[in-house]
């Protein structure tokens, strides 16, 4: 029997208090019954935590398996494992605890034991108790789809480190009477008035939205009847503790086989500079020699693709800001470590301890965000022409400022490559997706498997689709929040709405990358 371990992690240094370093591996599978096949491995990563006090935050691991017929060529796309629905089919390590899908509700709790699932499309694992510690066991699941003994197969299992951000309320907008960030959220629909407050309210029931309109006009937007449907935030859910690394991209395109990633376009074989690696010229098998750095050139559609495949689904602008602020009080101009502090400040430098070329596991001596439009210095490495390492600036001595985290543990909501968001009023002023049309953004997330159109083939009917001016019943548009790693400060900021009215979000560019939600 033919078994292959395909892991999407980042390792990062041991013992950095930001960094996990998952790792999963003694990948076995057993197929003695038909409909009751397991797959077993190892799965461990450090500095996990479960902050019991209110608001209640940890880390977890969303996990799951793919499998394909060890006969098939890297044409066939593998086929995503369905879990059995109860938990007691699964072996949970101690002090590992399976956690709820917590969508669209209030609720936070773990599965009970001998419980159901209300999933079956992978499995969210979290420390059982407080603490921060290393985290290691092992796990079998019960995959009811697998084939029948005798047949070979080659099974891959996935890893993702994930952030729980709970049920909450939560401020988006940073305007203090006088001035605000580009196009941010308004309290009350005076100009400037305030930072808007999202309550349990915005989740049950249609509500308004005001938008500053600085620095197009002197003026409010005003957003009535933004769907109930539509997630605003309140709720809690998962995130992406990283954004998409160029080897999860890799291992992506290699799972959801050669023909389907070349049709859809979700490779472009071309000579991209600012860091994007080839990932071996465009055949399969995909690789990067740099497999720990932030993809960027990612389209609205790569993502979307992306975390489709990976059962997750895209984030809305409002859970970025979130993810970014937590329930701490907006600021104006505030980052996603809560401070308008950026460093190192203009005319001073990054210094990566890699000589010469980066290699994709390289640190810097300072910095809390990769950004480059004010031109400071960059040492070594590749001089600041490009993304980063997902992480890089976390330290065994880091403090959320001088590690570029959220409120909530989320590295590089800031900086580095910008974050693609459904938003509630697209790029185009005056326009209300959100409302009057058929379609509207809900928390459906992807079920592991692509459709067939190379066009849409995230194939999620409420998702933004990539041809979305072309599509006349679609009630959301695109944009990117958090900046790059080549904008200028202004555009870093956690409430700035630039990229929301002002930027191309369907093409590839060098300052786009891609993480999602759950």
């Amino acid at each position: 029997m033919k078994t292959k371990l395909l892991f999407l992690a980042l390792l990062l240094t041991v013992n950095m208090t930001f960094a996990n370093n998952l790792q999963i591996s003694g990948v076995t599978v057993n197929q003695a019954t038909l409909g009751t096949g397991t797959v077993t491995f190892n799965v461990s990563w450090n500095n996990s935590w479960n902050v019991a006090a209110s608001p209640s935050n940890w880390d977890a691991v969303w996990v799951f398996v793919t499998w394909n017929l060890c006969s098939n060529g890297t044409n066939v796309p593998y086929t995503h494992g369905t879990l059995s629905p109860t938990l007691a089919n699964h072996t949970i390590p101690a002090g590992f605890q399976a956690m709820t899908s917590v969508n669209g509700t209030t609720q936070t709790n773990s599965v009970a034991e001998g419980a159901v699932l209300d999933y079956t499309d992978g499995l969210m694992l979290a420390a059982s108790a407080p603490e921060m510690g290393t985290m290691s066991g092992t796990v079998t699941l019960m995959v009811t789809n697998l084939p029948a003994v005798g047949t070979n197969v080659s099974v891959s299992v996935f890893g993702m480190e994930m952030v729980y951000v709970p049920t909450g309320q939560f401020q988006v907008g940073d305007g203090n009477g006088v001035t605000s960030s580009n196009y941010a959220f308004n309290g009350n629909g005076v100009e400037y008035s305030g930072p808007l407050t999202i309550t349990n309210a915005f989740e049950t029931a249609p509500q308004t939205f005001y938008i500053n309109m600085e620095p197009l006009a002197a003026q409010v937007q005003q957003i009535t009847a933004v769907p109930a449907a539509f997630p605003k935030g309140y709720y809690g859910f998962y995130i992406m503790k990283y954004e998409i690394s160029e080897d999860q991209y890799a291992q992506f395109l290699n799972n959801i086989g050669y023909t389907s990633a070349a049709a859809a376009a979700r490779y472009a074989n071309a000579n991209y500079t600012q860091q994007r690696e080839q990932l071996n010229g465009g055949s399969p098998p995909f690789v990067s020699n740099k497999p720990d750095r932030a993809m960027n050139w990612l389209s609205w559609e790569d993502n979307a693709c992306y975390l489709a495949w990976a059962c997750l689904r895209p984030m809305t602008e409002l859970e970025y800001e979130k993810a970014a602020r937590g329930i701490a009080a907006s600021g104006l101009n505030d980052f996603a470590w809560g401070s308008g502090s950026l460093t190192p400040a203009a005319a001073s430098s990054y210094t990566f301890s890699a000589p010469a070329t980066e290699n994709g596991t390289e640190t810097t001596t300072a910095g809390n965000c990769i950004w480059g439009n004010v031109n400071p210095t960059f040492t070594n490495g590749d001089g600041g022409q490009g993304p980063s390492r997902c992480g890089i600036f976390a330290t065994a001595a880091s403090t959320r400022v001088t590690a570029g985290a959220s409120y909530w543990g989320v590295m590089e909501l800031t900086g580095n490559v910008r974050e693609p968001v459904v938003t509630l009023a697209g790029d185009v002023v005056g326009n209300n997706p959100t409302t009057g049309a058929a379609n509207v953004f809900t928390r459906t997330w992807g079920n592991g498997t692509l459709t067939a159109n190379g066009g849409s083939d995230q194939g999620v009917a409420t998702w933004p689709a990539w041809n979305y001016a072309a599509v006349a019943n679609i009630s959301n548009l695109t944009g990117h929040k958090g900046g790059a790693w080549n904008n200028a400060v202004a555009q870093l900021y956690v409430s700035e709405r630039w990229y929301i009215f002002n930027a191309p979000v369907t093409t590839r560019q060098n300052y786009n990358g891609g993480r999602g939600v759950r």
